[in-house]
């Protein structure tokens, strides 16, 4: 298995493709969503898409995945972790998507 070493920890690059991977994505689709005004998706700098985001996979597909312990099985502080990063994780991109179409439609 093809690893790399972080905090001197082997940890596999499929692991790491897969983590950033899917937050290009939803980066892009929530920029997509702020660019056409989707204002339902895109309120409160999108720190509601990012709680939504963190709910999906860490309390339900991940788990159901059997790729990370249930829910009620995780810390508490995983849990603290997890979703005030999803929201610093959004809130960035909405900030910088936002200050970019601001820019490309003067």
């Amino acid at each position: 298995q093809s690893t790399y070493k972080y905090s001197g920890h082997r940890m596999p690059w499929a692991s790491f493709l897969i983590h950033f991977g899917f937050s290009v994505t939803f980066a892009t689709t929530y920029a997509l969503a702020l660019e056409k005004k989707m204002n339902w998706l895109t309120k409160k700098q999108g720190i509601p898409f990012g709680v939504a985001m963190w709910i999906a996979f860490h309390l339900v597909i991940m788990p159901a995945m059997k790729t990370i312990p249930s829910a009620k099985r995780q810390p508490l502080e995983e849990h603290l972790s997890e979703v005030l990063g999803h929201i610093f994780w959004m809130y960035t991109n909405h900030e910088v998507a936002k200050e970019i179409l601001d820019r490309l439609n003067k």
